[in-house]
């Protein structure tokens, strides 16, 4: 039942978490119409001969090394591809683009939160008209949740970043910590152990990462965020919410976690690196970045599923994950389909695996 609520949920928490991380920006509604058709050759690619070309926005360096397969088996499309920098500068940046009319993307990688943001403000082009709703069964259900709104299919999805638990199992054993912790009571006495090993030494951080929190409240089955038509109500005084506000806080007013340590700060890295933040609760592709940020540690760090608030229980949560759409403003959505199927759905899946980036 709760995993069936967080899914439900997924849309419009991220919504939310975009909605509050964008104060100041862009008005979300303006520039679909006046974008609409009005494309530069330069960034959006144009058709000469038999040959299509589209632009791709993406940070992931994996679509770009899909590419050469992709217009091998689709000689009519040529891909002109981009990385404009961060997920959030791209966004910025596809923003401005429609806004001016010009220079922005036929496809570009969004993630799950940021979906209903963009769909919302009907910038991004309904997929289910070029059949993608055939693909229902072959994605996890928060997934395909995650890339709908208003059960209108907007992208499809790329990867997912199912959270899970990384430990290192070094410092666990220097703590006498000696089985990982499955509940979140567990993990409770854990902290209070890691704490032991010195003042530097700390089981987790928290500054920084909103969505550690939101992970722990959704696998919770918490609902702080709700919406009615294009209206957001965020609402934390629900009963598995204020559960995992109560538990937080316990673990900040006893010092178990650590408030001075930023995600993705070189401290952060410091710290992953020399054992002195011993867990991360983090999405699954925390893989590919803890190795250069904690060359030190190699060896010493394992995955575990994420804690569970009742023993027994098996619930994940989601934190990250991308997935490609098709602007509504771009004049070439069925090439433009034709990539992000095969990146999503087809070889361009095996393709972005052997990248191996």
């Amino acid at each position: 039942m709760k995993k069936k609520l967080i899914c439900a949920i997924l849309s419009i928490s991220m919504l939310s978490s975009l909605m509050l991380g964008c104060g100041g920006g862009s008005d979300s509604s303006a520039g679909t119409d006046s974008a609409e058709g009005s494309q530069t050759e330069e960034q959006s690619g144009s058709s000469e001969g038999d040959v299509t070309e589209i632009t791709v926005w993406s940070w992931d360096a994996a679509v770009e090394k899909a590419i050469p397969a992709f217009e091998e088996a689709n000689p009519d499309i040529k891909v002109n591809y981009e990385n404009v920098g961060s997920a959030s500068d791209q966004y910025s940046a596809i923003d401005n683009a429609l806004q001016a009319g010009s220079g922005f993307p036929d496809v570009a990688q969004f993630e799950y939160f940021s979906v209903p943001y963009f769909a919302v403000a009907e910038k991004l082009a309904d997929l289910s008209e070029f059949g993608a709703d055939e693909y229902a069964d072959d994605y996890v259900e928060a997934a395909w949740n995650g890339v709908h709104f208003n059960d209108t299919l907007y992208a499809l999805p790329m990867d997912y970043g199912q959270v899970v638990m990384f430990y290192n199992q070094a410092v666990f054993d220097q703590a006498g910590i000696t089985e990982v912790p499955t509940t979140w009571d567990e993990y409770y006495e854990a902290a209070k152990k890691i704490r032991t090993l010195g003042d530097d030494y700390y089981i987790s951080n928290e500054a920084g990462d909103i969505f550690l929190l939101l992970s722990m409240i959704w696998q919770a089955g918490g609902q702080p965020f709700t919406y009615e038509g294009d209206t957001v109500k965020i609402d934390f005084s629900d009963e598995n919410t204020q559960m995992v506000l109560e538990y937080w806080q316990k673990m900040i007013d006893e010092d178990l976690i650590t408030n001075d340590i930023a995600i993705w700060s070189d401290d952060w890295s410091r710290t992953l690196n020399d054992g002195t933040l011993s867990t991360q609760i983090i999405g699954g592709w925390m893989t590919s970045n803890l190795p250069p940020r904690a060359p030190d540690a190699a060896g010493d760090w394992r995955v575990a599923p994420m804690p569970q608030w009742n023993e027994g229980e098996n619930y994940s949560a989601e934190n990250g994950g991308s997935t490609l759409a098709i602007l509504q403003a771009s004049e070439k959505k069925e090439a433009a389909f034709k990539f992000v199927e095969y990146i999503t759905h087809g070889d361009g899946v095996q393709a972005r695996v052997d990248a191996n980036v």
